[in-house]
């Protein structure tokens, strides 16, 4: 998955041409959560499953390239970890790349969000992946695994942005080197 296939599924899943199954809300949830997922690197079971109270904005009187919202995944006090069995795992958001600077942007507008749950994006993860994969479609793109996001941004990073794996490793919670080397394309 590409950040411009992506873009275009946003845009598809918001706009009201298209024949669509979900409301507008869950839809813009789905959407929000996707641009998050690549620029975050998150893999496609953490969103769904982030807390609202993780999404932290930037600390007060810090400027310049510090000056970024935050998400933490798998906030030890769940005691929940992540696949590679890790706790407390923090990415800033919208600075991994100057293309994509304008999602801090978005996180007042998300962190400010009526919610039902406890749950960042307050919507089912059927939802979430039915709104990826819907979207495609009427793209018309070919399938994909919605976890191919994860692996966008690992090529990304790399390719447009001249991110070293180690970096990658680190920003995305990767395992291993191995594992970026196998699914980034570059």
């Amino acid at each position: 998955v590409t950040w411009q296939e992506l873009l275009i599924q946003v845009s598809l899943l918001l706009s009201d041409t298209a024949a669509h199954v979900l409301p507008l809300v869950v839809r813009a949830r789905a959407a929000v959560g996707m641009l998050l997922a690549f620029d975050t690197g998150a893999r496609a079971s953490d969103l769904p499953a982030a807390l609202a109270s993780e999404l932290r904005p930037p600390p007060v009187g810090i400027q310049g390239a510090l000056r970024a919202w935050s998400l933490t995944f798998h906030p030890l006090p769940t005691g929940v970890p992540s696949k590679t069995n890790k706790f407390d795992h923090t990415v800033t958001i919208g600075t991994s790349a100057p293309d994509r600077e304008w999602m801090s942007q978005l996180m007042p507008a998300l962190h400010l969000m009526p919610r039902s749950s406890p749950s960042l994006l307050d919507i089912p993860a059927s939802a979430y992946a039915t709104c990826f994969h819907s979207s495609r479609q009427a793209a018309g793109f070919p399938p994909r695994n919605i976890h191919q996001m994860r692996h966008g941004c690992a090529s990304a990073d790399s390719a447009i942005h001249g991110r070293s794996d180690l970096e990658i490793q680190t920003r995305q919670g990767w395992a291993t080197l191995a594992s970026i080397r196998t699914y980034k394309k570059v």
